[in-house]
C-alpha cells in the first residue's frame, strides 16, 4: 500500500512539471523573443493565426512567446500591434498564472525565460507587440563646453513623478538653473554658463514606470563643465621690421576639451 502511494505521489509530481514546463498544445506558434541587452526594446511579431489550447482553456486558440529580458529590464507590456481586435475584455497570461489586460504592463523577476501566452477566439491574423519596460536611470554622464547644451536622459521613471535636484559641489539645488525644467520631466537640457564649477551631480527621483511598487526610486548623473573658450597671442605686440616679409605669431588655447 505504502509503495503504491508513493508511485501515485511520482506519478502526479510529473504530470505537474510537464504542465509546468508545456503550458501549450504542440500545434500553438510558438516565438523565441530574446530582449537581452535592450530593457526599453520593442519585438514584433509577424502576422501571425493562433491555433490550438495553452493552460487548459477551451473554445479559444492561443499564441505563445518565451521571452527573455534584459537584467536592467522590470517587465513588460503586451499589445495587439495590427489585425482585428474584438469587442470586449482581452487578457494575457504569464506561465498560465493570472490574467492581465491586453496593454496593461506587468512586472516580472530575473531575465526569464517568461512564457507568455495569449488565446481568443477566431482565426484572424494578428502582429503582437512586446515592449519590455526598463528599471529607473538617470543615463550616462554629459560635458557640455560653456555657452553650450546638452540633454540628460532618464529613463524608465513615471513623467509625472520626476524631479531633478543639483547635490554637488554646493549646497541642494545650487545648480539647478542649468536645467531647462526640474520637475515632471524626463529629458531636461543642461546649458552650459560662466563661472560654472568643474561639475555638477544631479540626482533624477521618481517612481518606476513599471509601478511593481510606489517607492521613490533615485539615481545621480554627472555633467562636466569645460571652461570658456580662450586664445593667447604670443607675442602680444607683433611688429614686421622694414626688411622682413613676415613675423612669428603663436597661438596658446585654453579651455574647452584639453
Amino acid at each position: 500500500m505504502k509503495t503504491k502511494i508513493i508511485l501515485t505521489i511520482a506519478l502526479m509530481v510529473l504530470m505537474l512539471r510537464t504542465s509546468l514546463a508545456q503550458p501549450c498544445d504542440p500545434g500553438v506558434p510558438t516565438f523565441t523573443v530574446n530582449l537581452t541587452g535592450n530593457p526599453g526594446g520593442v519585438w514584433m511579431s509577424p502576422n501571425v493565426v493562433r491555433n490550438d489550447q495553452c493552460c487548459g482553456q477551451s473554445g479559444v486558440v492561443c499564441v505563445q512567446f518565451i521571452i527573455t529580458l534584459d537584467p536592467q529590464a522590470t517587465g513588460i507590456a503586451f499589445s495587439i500591434f495590427s489585425g482585428a481586435v474584438p469587442s470586449g475584455a482581452l487578457f494575457y497570461q504569464i506561465g498560465c498564472g493570472p490574467p492581465t489586460p491586453l496593454g496593461t504592463p506587468i512586472c516580472l523577476t530575473g531575465v526569464g525565460p517568461h512564457v507568455l501566452t495569449f488565446c481568443k477566439p477566431g482565426n484572424n491574423a494578428n502582429v503582437y507587440q512586446i515592449t519590455s519596460i526598463p528599471g529607473p536611470t538617470s543615463g550616462t554622464s554629459i560635458i557640455v563646453n560653456d555657452g553650450c547644451i546638452d540633454t540628460l536622459h532618464a529613463t524608465g521613471f513615471n513623467p509625472s513623478t520626476v524631479t531633478w535636484n543639483s547635490i554637488s559641489p554646493g549646497t541642494f539645488g545650487q545648480y539647478n538653473s542649468y536645467l531647462s525644467c526640474t520637475t515632471g520631466c524626463l529629458n531636461p537640457i543642461v546649458t552650459g554658463q560662466g563661472g560654472a564649477p568643474p561639475f555638477v551631480d544631479y540626482v533624477v527621483c521618481g517612481q518606476p514606470a513599471a509601478q511593481c511598487n510606489f517607492q521613490t526610486v533615485c539615481d545621480t548623473v554627472r555633467v562636466t563643465f569645460n571652461p570658456t573658450l580662450g586664445v593667447t597671442i604670443i607675442p602680444q605686440n607683433p611688429t614686421i621690421c622694414f626688411g622682413q616679409t613676415s613675423t612669428t605669431l603663436t597661438a596658446i588655447g585654453s579651455g574647452g576639451v584639453q
